[in-house]
């Protein structure tokens, strides 16, 4: 709870925020945003080094005021989810020839894909997210006790976060997998994935990995790094 959105309100935060956090040189962190009124100088003054990201969500709620239809989302759905600045490329100039003014709007200077596309996202950072989905369902979670006095409105948090943690407890008494439920099914899909890969070694870590027999990849198991960026 602050006076106003503004610049100052957010240095403050940012603040506190790198002392809790114990932040140091800041270059393996991402930020993502809404672009709030005075967050971005807010950045460039407290966390200058760090890496930081756009919203693809609220991105796309701004472009689809815009430009409707499905082809067109697609196309942005696309280009954000590309791992590769040549699969960027192609659904960039589909979108352009389907309509020219999106491709305009998406491509102008305040919008640089290095902050909402995973292609041009930098390598040394483990963070591809594309929304802040755990903030904004965070931010759902506690909406009922915003408008209250600050110390219940704290008291009310917390006790509703511990109630919440609790019932995880409960849940993963249950679980006997080594990991959680949702990464474990997206290691099961990759496993079947994997089914339809032809690798070939070429010395050390290093393989050749040939995917439906379109695609070809360079794996590294000692860098753990695929030409693929996924």
């Amino acid at each position: 709870m602050v006076e106003s959105e503004c610049k100052d309100s957010w240095v403050w935060f940012l603040e506190l925020l790198v002392k809790d956090v114990e932040i140091g040189n800041q270059f393996g962190d991402t930020f993502i945003s809404d672009k709030q009124k005075g967050l971005l100088p807010a950045f460039e003054q407290v966390v200058p080094n760090s890496d930081h990201k756009f919203c693809a969500r609220h991105l796309f709620t701004n472009f689809i005021l815009q430009f409707k239809g499905k082809a067109l989302s697609e196309k942005f759905w696309g280009a954000t989810k590309a791992t590769t600045v040549p699969h960027f490329a192609r659904q960039m100039e589909e979108l352009k020839n389907l309509n020219k003014d999106a491709y305009d709007w998406l491509t102008k200077p305040e919008k640089p894909p290095r902050h909402w596309s995973r292609s041009h996202f930098s390598t040394h950072v483990n963070c591809d997210m594309l929304l802040n989905n755990m903030c904004e369902s965070f931010n759902s979670f506690i909406l009922a006790c915003r408008d209250k006095p600050i110390l219940t409105m704290l008291e009310i948090v917390r006790c509703k976060l511990m109630r919440m943690i609790q019932g995880r407890r409960d849940k993963m008494k249950n679980w006997t997998k080594a990991i959680w439920l949702k990464i474990f099914k997206k290691v099961e899909i990759n496993k079947a994935k994997a089914g339809g890969c032809v690798t070939m070694w070429s010395g050390g870590g290093k393989f050749q990995v040939s995917s439906g027999g379109i695609s070809q990849y360079i794996v590294d198991l000692d860098l753990r790094t695929c030409s693929c960026r996924e």
